[in-house]
Parts: structure tokens; C-alpha cells; sequence
């Protein structure tokens, strides 16, 4: 919460507690019941025809298979979400000595297993591209991928289909590199940037959202976490929302494969 929604003061630490608990409530509670609904309704609608002998056509049982699948799908991704979110904040800070063992040379395919799953469930492989210069990045190895994930996930949510989102790594400096996520949507007000936290989601009020509003506090979580930054701007032509994580890179790293897939990500 932001010192201006409290009055421009610090406010009581335990009426902060109370409000995040509730805001955590109210929206996990909301999110679990959905697919759960989808869930136990068209199973039970299964059980029903098969108790009374009902004939089902096969197209009709495997839609209703199908809405089943996507109902778990989301529950198994908000599940996920949050694992990656405790996981973040439950770490304890990090010594500059422990950060400098950290080497991830793998990432790039993390990055494109996590895109082109996304891409696919969106319809849109076409749409989303990937080009990312080879390094050996100064993170845990493991996690960039599901944290990009947040951040390619906002994209496909908050553009059109047929837009384009364009996916870019490429190194700053001798010890810095930049992946930048650029979508061609919807963007966002200016004014709420410096609201990043858990359970936060911009122009919830005007817009109707679906998921936590965990994804960019992920991103900002490792990006802490790494010694990185988190940055969002408009994009080009001050339409849509330009992402872009600051990580650092482990210096003269040897010469990896450059994977690239500029086209699309199928």
C-alpha cells in the first residue's frame, strides 16, 4: 500500500497487515471458486448421464473433458503463482558472496519452453517472438523462466490478438543484460507504477481481471533478490507496455547458442 492511500503518512503496521490479509482473502477466495465451479459442474454433469444411461454424444463429453482440463489448468498455474511468490519473499537477504556462485547458462531455454506454452493456450504463437543475445546470467538457475513467465502472461492478457509481443535480451555492459518484454495493448496509468505489490492490479476498477495481481511483484521479487531492477514505460508510440529486467551478467562467459526465433515462437 501506497503512503498517499494512507494519508501521505505511515499508518498503523497492524492495520496494513489486516488490509493485505483481507485483500488476500477476498481475492484468492475468488479465484480458487471459479474453476472450481467449472470443475464440479461438468463432472457432475458427466456422473449424471452416465448414472441415468443417458446417450452422450463422444464431441459433447470430450468439450466437457476439455472445460474440466482448462479449469485445472488455471487452478495448477495459481498454484504455481503463488508457490514462486512465497518462495521469493520467504528468502532470506542475500550476501554480494552468495550472488557472485549463482551462473545460469540455461535460461534462454526456460524462456522459450514457458513462451511458446503460453503463446499456444493464447492462440497466438504467430504474434509472440524471442531474440535473445547468448550470456551466463548471475541468477539461480532455474527460476527466470517461470518469472518471465509473469511477464509474457501480462502481455498476451492485456493486447489484442494479432498485436504483436516481441521478447529481447541483450547485453548492457560488461556485467549488466536486459530482457525487455514490448507489447502493443492496452499499457497502463503512469501514476500507479510505484504500486507494485502483491494482490495490487492496475485499473482493476475499470478493467475486469482475472488472476491475483501476483505476476509483476514475482518479477520485482527476483529482481530484488538478484541484485536487478524492474522497469515499466510505455511503449513505442506511447501505446502499449514496455517491461524490461535489469539482470546482472556473469563477466567473459564463454560463447552459448544463440537462441534466437524472431519469426514466432512456434
Amino acid at each position: 500500500m501506497s503512503l498517499a492511500a494512507t494519508g501521505g503518512s505511515l499508518a498503523d503496521p497492524r492495520a496494513l497487515i489486516q488490509e493485505e490479509r483481507r485483500r488476500f482473502a477476498s481475492t484468492l477466495a475468488h479465484e480458487l471458486r471459479t474453476p472450481l465451479v467449472g470443475i464440479l459442474g461438468f463432472s457432475e454433469l458427466l456422473i449424471d448421464d452416465a448414472a441415468a444411461g443417458t446417450p452422450v454424444p463422444a464431441t459433447a463429453v470430450a468439450e466437457q473433458a476439455e472445460l474440466i482440463r482448462q479449469s485445472g489448468e488455471r487452478l495448477l498455474q495459481l498454484t504455481q503463482r503463488c508457490e514462486l511468490w512465497l518462495d521469493l519473499t520467504a528468502r532470506p537477504p542475500v550476501a554480494d558472496s552468495e550472488r557472485q556462485t549463482w551462473q545460469d547458462e540455461q535460461w534462454p531455454d526456460s524462456i522459450h519452453r514457458e513462451v511458446r506454452r503460453l503463446a499456444a493456450a493464447a492462440g497466438r504463437t504467430q504474434e509472440v517472438s524471442v531474440d535473445c543475445e547468448p550470456a551466463t546470467l548471475a541468477v539461480p538457475e532455474g527460476l527466470l523462466g517461470p518469472v518471465i513467465r509473469q511477464l509474457v502472461d501480462n502481455a498476451l492478457k492485456f493486447s489484442s490478438p494479432g498485436s504483436p509481443i516481441e521478447i529481447v535480451g541483450a547485453a548492457t555492459d560488461e556485467s549488466g543484460y536486459d530482457l525487455t518484454i514490448t507489447d502493443d495493448g492496452r499499457g497502463f496509468p503512469l501514476d500507479q507504477v510505484g504500486r507494485i505489490e502483491a494482490f495490487v492490479q492496475f485499473d482493476r476498477e475499470r478493467h475486469e481481471q482475472q488472476g491475483l495481481g501476483l505476476g509483476l511483484a514475482i518479477v520485482r521479487g527476483f529482481a530484488d533478490l538478484v541484485g536487478g531492477s524492474l522497469r515499466l514505460t510505455r511503449g513505442p508510440d506511447g501505446r502499449g507496455t514496455r517491461a524490461q529486467l535489469h539482470l546482472p551478467r556473469v563477466r567473459h562467459a564463454g560463447n552459448q547458442p544463440h537462441h534466437d526465433a524472431t519469426s514466432a515462437v512456434a
